[in-house]
């Protein structure tokens, strides 16, 4: 059966293309993968158009997209310099603290503390 999916352009296409092809053996499922800005495939999935792969559950999406169970847990974290250390225990911990999140960042924006003053980026980052 073939299908077609989304996966986000910016996204490690290694590994996702390697996941995909376990599931889709698993599944019998001849992936139909399409490299995609990510509001472009979120668009064609809204539209019935195509899969997508990664997509964050949130209450305004479920009322438009069925989501899977979840294909794997991504564990994210704060982190800061080594020599800044700062005892955070909630995110009320960050009002007033400087802080950044990926422009597209749909946890990082639910998850903002009040007066928190974050800056967004796009695009990969500095190593």
């Amino acid at each position: 059966m073939q299908v077609p999916i989304a996966i986000n352009e910016a996204s490690r296409h290694p590994f996702v293309k390697q996941l995909l092809r376990l599931i889709g053996e698993a599944a019998q499922i001849d992936w139909q993968i399409q490299s995609l800005p990510w509001a472009r495939a979120m668009l064609l999935a809204e539209r019935g158009q195509t899969m997508v792969f990664g997509v964050s559950r949130t209450p305004a999406r479920e009322q438009v997209l069925a989501f899977s169970e979840p294909v794997f847990d991504n564990h994210v974290w704060m982190v800061m310099r080594r020599d800044q250390a700062m005892d955070y225990r909630q995110l009320s911990d960050l009002s007033g603290e400087p802080c950044a999140s990926a422009v597209a960042s749909v946890m990082a924006q639910a998850s903002k503390p009040p007066g928190a003053a974050c800056s967004r980026w796009s695009g990969p980052t500095a190593t």
